[in-house]
């Protein structure tokens, strides 16, 4: 059986946000999760992600994201690979990442929206 991740738009990605079943992965280095994360991600940097476990009781999604979403595509890749042969998830990454969540939340008219980056 061959898995894929999903890339997902802002727009797609926003619903999510309030889904309890969804966990949100933030694969920068602490540095960089500085300038704000999304609401209800948990930064696990790239490098500490092979270690970390998902609990799969608790989510059934995971969306990875970075800064502009090539780590958070080698994180959905780490994670294809490591459960491939178990009941997965399913497994997002956010095109263009935080910089691309940010451009989109900032164009919206609604307040809501704007709680959606926690600083």
């Amino acid at each position: 059986m061959f898995m894929l991740y999903h890339s997902l738009t802002p727009e797609e990605f926003a619903p999510k946000i309030h889904d309890q079943r969804v966990c949100i992965i933030d694969v920068r280095e602490p540095s960089e999760c500085l300038e704000g994360m999304i609401e209800k991600a948990i930064n696990i940097p790239l490098g500490a992600l092979p270690e970390y476990n998902i609990n799969r009781a608790t989510c059934d999604e995971v969306v990875f994201y970075c800064r502009s979403g090539h780590r958070s595509k080698i994180a959905a890749q780490i994670y294809l690979e490591k459960y491939r042969l178990l009941d997965l998830p399913a497994i997002s990454h956010l095109k263009g990442g935080y910089i691309s969540w940010v451009a989109w939340v900032n164009h919206r008219p609604s307040p809501i929206d704007q709680d959606a980056i926690s600083e």
